[in-house]
């Protein structure tokens, strides 16, 4: 999904709407199109970068992840792999037990 895509997704949404909407449809917008600004647009939520480093070390089970990152909680990191999936930044997989 492109930034200008995003943009036009949120223009116009009150300050309460953009709150209440989804974490990946309720992003800033940085007014510029460089790679930078994309980068901060898909990764800029506290946590998202440190989540984006353990699953670059490998494939992680959900425990795993929270394990590795003391102080995140159940819930944010929920909220922060929904978001870098839809962003594409991630794709789900399932492990063998």
């Amino acid at each position: 999904m492109g930034l200008q895509e995003i943009s036009r997704q949120t223009d116009g949404m009150s300050a309460a709407a953009l709150a209440q909407a989804p974490a990946h449809k309720a992003r800033r917008w940085y007014q510029d199109g460089c790679g930078a600004a994309q980068a901060l647009e898909l990764m800029g939520e506290r946590w998202s970068l440190l989540i984006a480093r353990e699953l670059l070390l490998g494939a992680r089970r959900f425990n795993e992840i929270r394990a590795a990152l003391p102080g995140l909680s159940a819930k944010i990191l929920s909220e922060r792999l929904e978001t870098l999936e839809a962003s594409g930044v991630v794709q789900p997989s399932r492990r063998a037990e």
